[in-house]
């Protein structure tokens, strides 16, 4: 899957809507993260979280990891409203060597 938007308020999340909007968005990764390649927010981390936009929606890039090491290409941004999500888009990577080594 690509992307993703919810009808009706979209995904409900089991974490207070007062919490940092990075910490909602791995919330979704752990429970719906395997639609998009994720395992769980343990293959993912932060790459930027803006202010709620106009109508108060916050959008959160994410970035795949392999083994801890970033997955280039491997992106996923979470749209939140409150502790409900309303859309989600990118891709994993999911043909990925099992032995790597990073290079910088």
């Amino acid at each position: 899957m690509t992307f993703a938007s919810a009808i009706e308020g979209g995904i409900l999340l089991n974490v207070d809507a007062a919490a940092p909007a990075e910490t909602r968005a791995l919330a979704f990764i752990d429970g719906d993260g395997k639609w998009f390649g994720l395992q769980d927010a343990s293959h993912a981390r932060l790459l930027r979280a803006a202010a709620p936009d106009e109508v108060g929606v916050e959008h959160v890039r994410l970035q795949q990891l392999h083994r801890g090491v970033p997955v280039r290409g491997g992106e996923l941004v979470v749209h939140l409203a409150g502790s409900r999500v309303v859309a989600a888009n990118g891709r994993a990577t999911n043909d990925l060597p099992a032995n790597i080594s990073p290079v910088t």
